[in-house]
């Protein structure tokens, strides 16, 4: 919806799918086949400008729903100690959060831009049967935590989703420069931050990045 001149509404809704397939290193206690992965998600947004187009600033929130959200896990054969990665379905999982963008050129040559994208909700809804990386198995036995299942050697992980640090955020800066003759020049510096991140479906703080920070800095001519 195009409410004003510098200000574009909307709402979207879409569904998709992820072939499934067979994982040919599986074993029959594992099972060889997963399943196709579904996702729906959903995003209401606007896109808008200011100061006379100088400055741009987009915002959106959105959802996303997964069934049978395919993950790769590293196993152990039963009765062997060779490590395996295979294919299987993590059942259900979301994650909401709000994402912005913004441009800023408040005078020639010079441009800002800043995203960032907070998703404060990222959780497997249901994921009992999972496959922790076999390296914590010791730990879960030590810790006598009551989520790993010790007949089944399956761990229920239903909660905070792996790979989906709570918060990234950008912001850059450069000059341009008209040298003349065809001359250009520029110079740029940028940083960027990234939150929390799990790297296991168990949440354990060993497989845990904490939050860093990056800079740079570039200039160039052409």
């Amino acid at each position: 919806w195009q409410a004003t001149n510098n200000a574009y509404l909307y709402a979207t809704y879409t569904r998709g799918f992820k072939s499934g397939g067979f994982s040919f290193t599986a074993r029959n206690s594992y099972g060889a086949i997963y399943q196709p992965e579904w996702i729906t998600t959903y995003e209401i947004g606007a896109k808008t400008d200011w100061l006379d187009k100088k400055l741009r600033v987009n915002v959106a929130v959105f959802r996303n729903d997964w069934t049978n959200l395919q993950v790769n896990s590293t196993i152990t054969i039963p009765g062997t100690n060779l490590p395996l990665t295979e294919a299987s379905n993590a059942a259900n999982a979301r994650n909401t959060g709000l994402d912005a963008d913004v441009t800023f050129k408040p005078w020639d040559g010079w441009t800002f831009t800043s995203s960032v994208t907070w998703i404060p909700d990222a959780v497997y809804t249901n994921y009992a049967n999972g496959q922790s990386n076999a390296f914590f198995t010791g730990l879960f036995i030590q810790r006598q935590d009551p989520r790993y299942n010790y007949a089944l050697g399956s761990y229920n992980a239903t909660g905070k989703l792996m790979n989906n640090p709570d918060l990234v955020a950008t912001f850059s800066a450069q000059k341009d420069f008209d040298l003349g003759n065809g001359n250009t020049a520029f110079i740029h510096v940028d940083g960027n931050y990234t939150g929390n991140t799990q790297f296991d479906i168990s949440n354990d703080p060993i497989a845990r990045r904490n939050p860093f920070a990056l800079f740079n800095a570039a200039a160039g001519w052409a």
